[in-house]
């Protein structure tokens, strides 16, 4: 039987595998559950792990990779050993896998599991994270300002025009 290849992440497998219906359909229950912005970017992120040698990724190790991201975006946080965990969202984890992507020339490959994935994924996110709480903090000063001043604020004390004669 005459082998198929994937034309995007080159998994090479006998022709059948792509047709036959447990080992597509599991791999395609994988895929679709998905989100957009990790679907979009992860035959990319797949083809990071094909062996220099050329040779593709087996079809069993595709699934497998497959359901380790899956259940990694899953979690909707990302770790980094020794430091506190970061809430971290689908778009993050594309937007890693994108970052990847523009450094590709200097990554070693093939990749050997999903730690930089991990590593790129948590910077980004405490990234946000901090920039999510200079947000608060800002309005929370800004709030606090306005609401311990001496002077009125007519926003806030609707009587402050009569004050004001």
């Amino acid at each position: 039987m005459p082998n198929g290849m994937c034309q995007t992440c080159g998994t090479v497998a006998p022709i059948e595998w792509f047709l036959t219906e447990p080992l597509r359909r599991q791999f395609e229950a994988v895929l679709v559950k998905l989100p957009k912005p990790v679907e979009e970017q992860v035959f990319f992120y797949l083809s990071l792990f094909r062996p220099a040698t050329g040779k593709s990724l087996t079809p069993k190790k595709a699934l497998r990779l497959l359901t380790e991201l899956r259940d990694l975006v899953a979690t909707g946080y990302v770790s980094k050993h020794g430091l506190v965990d970061r809430p971290c969202q689908a778009h993050i984890w594309g937007q890693a896998i994108e970052t990847m992507a523009n450094q590709r020339h200097s990554l070693t490959l093939p990749m050997q599991g999903h730690k930089y994935l991990c590593k790129v994924a948590y910077d980004l996110a405490d990234a946000a994270d901090k920039k999510q709480e200079a947000g608060k903090d800002a309005a929370h000063h800004k709030y606090s300002r306005e609401s311990s001043g001496s002077t009125p604020v007519a926003s806030i004390n609707p009587l402050a025009h009569l004050m004001e004669e």
